[in-house]
């Protein structure tokens, strides 16, 4: 990858972040702070902020929901969304391969990264 473009995905994308909050709903949290798998029916959030201090609404977010078995196999049944907030408002869900493709090398965690996570 050109070094021009390493350094656009270091701004820009879903992993980019100057302020990152992860959410999870009730279903998912004593779960998701032990480290373990999630329940059908969680949901985890990671919203984006462009600026270092959390003014108001994400620029854009991510978020996992975990579905039925045989819903994504491959995947650990969870489907992708990706909105993006400002300027324009764009939203791509489902089995999202580019998701899919980067989640692969945590299967071990039930596909999620937890970097963020205190270690117990």
């Amino acid at each position: 990858m050109p070094e021009e473009h390493q350094a656009e995905q270091r701004v820009h994308g879903t992993h980019y972040q100057k302020s990152l909050d992860v959410r999870v709903n009730s279903a998912a949290f004593d779960a998701f702070m032990a480290r373990k798998p999630l329940p059908v029916g969680s949901v985890v959030v990671k919203e984006r902020h462009n600026t270092y201090t959390v003014p108001g609404p994400p620029d854009e977010y991510t978020a996992m929901i975990k579905k039925d078995p045989g819903y994504n196999p491959e995947s650990g049944d969870w489907e992708y969304r990706y909105v993006v907030v400002k300027p324009e408002k764009k939203v791509v869900r489902g089995k999202l391969q580019s998701c899919m493709d980067c989640h692969q090398d945590v299967k071990t965690t039930d596909f999620r990264f937890r970097t963020y996570l205190p270690h117990q």
